[in-house]
Formats: C-alpha cells, structure tokens, sequence
C-alpha cells in the first residue's frame, strides 16, 4: 500500500510540475528560429541576445519555443536554462523610478535583458553588451519568476 500511495504522489506531483512554463535564454548575439527542425529550414525570426523563449518541445538538438511574438525551432546551443531573462513591453515604464539611475540609450518594445537580481517592482539587469541597470518589472514578458520570492 505503501508503494502505491508513493507512485500516485510521484505521479500526481510531475502532472503538476509538467504543467508550469519552462522558460530559457537566448545566449548569442544572432540567435535563428526556423519553421522546423535543421538548417534547411527557413529562418522566421532573429531573437538578440538575452531573448526569453518559452520551451515547448525538445527534440535532440534542436528545441520548439515560443516567443513573445511567435514560434519556431532552435538549436539547443543557442539557448540556457540556467539564466534568467526579459523582455521590456513598454519602454516608457520600463526605468525603475524607485532606484533614479538614467541610461545613456533609450529602451526599445522587446528589449532583452539577463535578470541580475529581483527586488519590488524592479529588476537589476544586463543587456546584451553587459551593461547594467534597473528597470521595472511591471510590464515584462515573461512574467513568470520576475518579482519578488521567486528564486532566479
């Protein structure tokens, strides 16, 4: 009986951890998504650096994801797990008001950054030329693991 109630908690417990959203990051400065699996398929889209992608399916070297604004397959080196990283979804709330540091550049819609450390309402991050600051997390893609006691 014991082993049964065992199995049926395993079991249950990956039913419901299968179900969340895995997220990764792109890690190369020209990261290509395709229509299918391999090279001889067609490019649909060019993700920057630090582009979160959402793993669908994983097929030997090559993983599904989807994006922010579409789908498509990538080879597995071009993407980690083991980061965390945004999108900006309006670039006119996107500095943290609460921490008054400015940035040379302006922020652009999809911007990508790698998530550095998370704090209320705002996240300390790296854009793709290593650049450091905090911007809000308010208005981000994805959402998930972005605010406050959510380990990253």
């Amino acid at each position: 009986m014991k082993i049964l109630a065992v199995f049926v908690v395993t079991f249950m417990s990956f039913q419901v951890f299968s179900t969340i959203p895995k997220f990764a990051c792109t890690t190369k400065f020209m990261n290509y998504v395709r229509d299918g699996k391999g090279e001889k398929h067609e490019i649909v889209m060019t993700l920057k650096k630090y582009t979160p992608v959402e793993v669908i399916k994983r097929d030997e070297k090559w993983v599904h994801v989807k994006t922010y604004q579409g789908s498509g397959w990538i080879h597995s080196s071009l993407i980690s797990e083991e980061i965390r990283c945004m999108q900006i979804l309006e670039p006119a709330d996107a500095p943290c008001s609460a921490r008054r540091e400015k940035r040379n550049a302006p922020f652009y819609y999809l911007e990508p950054f790698k998530v550095l450390e998370v704090d209320i309402g705002c996240n300390k991050v790296s854009d793709q030329w290593g650049n450091e600051i905090w911007v809000s997390n308010q208005k981000v893609w994805p959402e998930e693991g972005l605010s406050v006691g959510i380990k990253i």
